[in-house]
């Protein structure tokens, strides 16, 4: 099981790349994901991430 802190630290990374090359969860269906904190569902969606 991944932790939180491994989660973030990889949805950093995939920031800091998204910056160079628009952003890699712009558009995402987040819709259903399980397993994820109020905190991680809604950083997701920060970085572009949709739940429809």
């Amino acid at each position: 099981m991944i932790s939180y802190i491994e989660s973030m630290q990889t949805v950093m990374q995939m920031d800091r790349a998204s910056k160079l090359h628009g952003s890699m969860l712009e558009g995402m269906n987040v819709q259903g994901a399980t397993g994820l904190t109020h905190a991680q569902a809604a950083t997701l969606k920060a970085l572009g991430a949709i739940a429809q």
